[in-house]
Parts: structure tokens; sequence; C-alpha cells
């Protein structure tokens, strides 16, 4: 009895170690496979298609460029049809637009130089192939007021595009005016420190005035809070909240509409921005969503503005004159429980 009980033990312990091996030895060679493949030869899975014209590689995607250089051709190509398609035109007044292809403009705002061109996370714009909007607009025609521009290049002048987190190159924003809870827009004052004669040449670039208002925005980013706790001491709003304009961004549609006939309005965010006072303003002639146009949107967005293409995008949510009165948010933010206790 003895003897047998011993060769059960010793037979469980065999066959326990031995399902121990198989088991990490399955798990090791299902995370390998690609290389005990590469090493015996074999194939571990394999995909069965419907007949193909090419019967010795059915099994792999097969893609339309056949080099580097034809892919990155036709992403662009993709891209710049998208920067044509996704424009929303929100308001047209008085004929406004289209403008003619050689308009002399003036550019208003610091997104009118360094606009949003994508979010700070997932897909992000690279730097060293973004085509600026001022050489975008250039490009496609418009002649932009020089002395306007001109104080915009001096107050980025000492300024970098970020460095991403991981990976190498560089982000089309500037760290100095990425605030989720200030729009870091310049005064007429500041302005007139920058280039003492920025509207020195309203009269002759004066077939429209374009001010661009925008959010930044990211998965890494903070939120957009309602109310005093989403706006940096000394930033005041038309409805108290973020996403509407600053007293500084008003000041400059001010501007535009005591000094120019036609007003022009581009909406460079994603966020639902609260500006239905620009909608019901007889002074603003035009506004128009662009979103986040990538690095080649703005070819996109000037050949809206001058008629080449119909504005044929859509919102995707509804702008309220408030969001801050919804009920909803109310839970929104980082709000502790008044009555929970930790024990």
């Amino acid at each position: 009895m003895f003897k047998r009980t011993n060769i059960w033990r010793g037979l469980t312990t065999v066959g326990a170690l031995l399902l121990s091996i198989a088991i990490i030895a399955s798990l090791t060679l299902e995370m390998y496979r690609t290389s005990v493949d590469a090493f015996l030869g074999t194939r571990s899975q394999q995909t069965v298609t419907e007949a193909s014209d090419n019967d010795e590689d059915t099994w792999t995607y097969q893609s339309e460029f056949k080099t580097a250089e034809e892919a990155y051709n036709g992403f662009k190509e993709f891209a710049l049809k998208e920067g044509e398609e996704t424009n929303v035109l929100l308001k047209n007044e008085n004929d406004a637009l289209p403008i003619a292809k050689d308009a002399k403009i003036t550019m208003f705002g610091v997104r009118s130089y360094a606009p949003v061109y994508g979010s700070s996370g997932g897909s992000i714009t690279d730097g060293y192939s973004t085509v600026e909007i001022a050489d975008a607009f250039a490009e496609k025609g418009f002649q932009l007021n020089p002395s306007m521009l001109a104080a915009y290049e001096a107050y980025f002048a000492d300024k970098e595009w970020s460095t991403p987190q991981f990976g190498s190159g560089v982000i089309p924003e500037y760290a100095d005016i990425t605030k989720y809870n200030d729009p870091c827009e310049l005064t007429l004052d500041e302005l007139a420190q920058l280039n003492p004669d920025y509207a020195s040449q309203y009269g002759e670039y004066n077939d429209a005035a374009i001010v661009v208002v925008g959010r930044p925005a990211g998965e890494n980013g903070d939120g957009y809070y309602p109310g005093e706790a989403g706006l940096a001491d000394g930033v005041h709003t038309v409805t108290g909240n973020i996403l509407s304009l600053s007293d500084e961004e008003m000041a400059l549609v001010e501007e535009a509409k005591a000094n120019f006939d036609t007003v022009i309005v581009l909406v460079n965010a994603v966020n639902p921005m609260e500006i239905a006072n620009l909608e019901e303003d007889p002074d603003i002639d035009a506004i128009m969503w662009i979103g986040y146009p990538g690095a080649y949107g703005f070819y996109g967005v000037a050949d809206t503005l001058n008629g080449t293409v119909n504005p044929s995008g859509a919102l995707g949510d509804l702008f309220a004159k408030n969001s801050a009165v919804a009920p909803a948010m109310q839970n929104y933010g980082n709000i502790p429980w008044s009555n929970a206790h930790v024990r």
C-alpha cells in the first residue's frame, strides 16, 4: 500500500510539472510566435481571401502607393481635400462671402498669426510640414496688411514652437498662448507697443477685416470649466465663460467694425463656442467655423473664403448661448463630495 501511494504521488508531481511547463511554453510560443515562425520557417496563421490577381501575397493589404514619396503626396492630397470640405458657414450677410481672390485684407488676433493647427494629443500636426496661415493665404492670392502682420511678428519673434513630450520634431503651437483659462489675446495698446503704425494701412487693405478667435484642445489638456473657475485672474468674457469671447477679443472685433465695411470672423476651435452675440450683431457680416485645419488646411480655408469651393461642412454639436446654464454642467469638473468621509 505504501509503495502504491508513493507511485501515485510521483506521477502526480510529474504530471503537475509537465502541465506547468506546457502552459508556460504555450504562452511563450504564442507571445513570440513571429520569431518562432521565422526561425522554423512555419506559419502560425493563415488568412483566406477571395480570388485575387496577385496570388503570391493575397493576405497582405495592397497599398495603392508604391513608394514613400507617393504615400506622402497621397495623404497630403487627402488633407487638402479635407481642408476644403470641413469648413462651416455660420453666417453670411450683405454678400460678404466670397471675397475676391486677390482681396486686400487685414487680419486681427493672435490666432490670425499663430492659429491652433491641431490638437495636443492623438494625431499631432507636424510643425515641419505645416503651411502657416499667412503663407497659405498669400499663396492663394490674398494680400495681407503688412503693418498689422508686423505687430504679430514682433510679438512672436522671441517665441518658439513646442517640443513634443514623445518623439521628435516640433508642434506648431506656442506655449505662451496655449492656455485653457485665458485666450491670451493682445490688447490694442499692446499692438501699438509692438508696432505704432499697425493701423496705418487700414485704408489700403480694406476689402475685408478677418478676426480669428481660437481655443486649444487635446486629450492631455485641461478642461474648459464654466464660470469663474474656468477663467484666469483678470480675464473677463461676454457670458462669463471661457468659451465666449474675452474683452480683448471683443475689442479687436469692435476695432474691425469701426474701420471696415466687411467684417469676417473665423472660429478656430473644436469646442462649442458661445458666439451668439456675434451672430446677432448686424455689423458682423460673416462667421465661419474652421476647426483645426492641420498642416495644409488653410489652403482650403482660403479657397472657401474666395469662393473656389463651397463651405459644405456642418457642425457636429449645437452652439449654446451659455453652456454653463445646462443642468449637466453642475456635475462637470473635479467636485469633492461635501459629505464624504475617509475612514
